[in-house]
């Protein structure tokens, strides 16, 4: 029979002894999380279009791991369709590929510079099968974002244009982007890619000191109010201190070239 001094004793005990199990088990799950991250595969981050609108000439794609520079620099492994509101696909012809180790990213260029215009949606994929996209360990792309290596990586995105834009993002909430006085705006917008993905737009044909942009954000019951353009391009010339002080609105990179750099 225990006294009261002995049970309290073994209870501070059993109670040291499942604090350390717990502490155990947490840092196995630990572990194994982290296991998990080293095997899975490589990640796209964004993609980002290169060159005017109306010519296009290749675009940048972000990886959130270096990649294996043998695979990253396989022309092979890039594919770029542009869909006709008819459905039709075009396939666009990729002449070279560089990658930069550093900033993993590589840099697709295009055989021609060609008109997006022209089309409904871009489709570019990045493939992750067996001797495909891979890091510096050996494991292919995740390209569907499954925690699992292996698999392509597709982005889709519709393209808008007009004087009077609106530009839906990922969680929802909508942007619209006016541009008064003067000129019009393309952009392309991400429909089927990570949540990391940002808009890209470009000005078109601005009358130079006359041309301004304006705008609205419209929060969505699932957004959190926030819309990021990654890049605009086109902007010499071009009043932006209205859309500057919107609300919701984030821009990144204003490129006054009308040539995107892919930022």
């Amino acid at each position: 029979m225990l006294t009261p001094l002995q049970t309290a004793a073994v209870r501070r005990i059993a109670c040291a002894c499942l604090i350390a199990a717990a502490a155990v088990v947490a840092v196995l799950a630990l572990a194994a999380a982290e296991a998990r991250g080293a095997t899975g595969g490589p990640r796209v981050v964004r993609i980002a279009e290169t060159g005017p609108s109306r010519g296009i000439d290749g675009f940048r794609a972000f990886f959130n791991r270096d990649l294996d520079p043998r695979t990253a620099r396989k022309l092979s492994n890039y594919t770029l369709e542009g869909v006709a509101a008819d459905g039709k696909v075009t396939r666009i012809a990729l002449r070279s590929v560089r990658y930069d180790r550093r900033a993993r990213i590589a840099t697709v260029a295009t055989t021609q510079p060609f008109s997006q215009g022209v089309f409904k949606q871009l489709v570019f994929r990045l493939k992750g099968g067996r001797g495909r996209l891979a890091d510096i360990r050996g494991n292919l792309l995740d390209g569907n974002r499954d925690g699992r290596a292996g698999g392509d990586a597709v982005l889709r995105f519709d393209i808008v244009s007009g004087t009077s834009v609106t530009l839906r993002d990922q969680d929802g909430d909508e942007g619209r982007v006016d541009v008064l006085d003067g000129g019009s705006a393309d952009a392309i917008v991400p429909v089927a890619a990570p949540a990391s993905q940002p808009i890209q737009s470009w000005i078109l044909d601005p009358i130079a000191l006359r041309t301004r942009l304006a705008g609205s954000v419209t929060k969505s019951t699932t957004g959190d109010g926030l819309v990021v353009i990654a890049e605009i391009s086109g902007l010499r010339g071009v009043n932006t201190a209205e859309l500057s002080l919107v609300d919701g609105f984030a821009v990144n990179t204003l490129t006054f070239s009308s040539s995107a750099a892919g930022a």
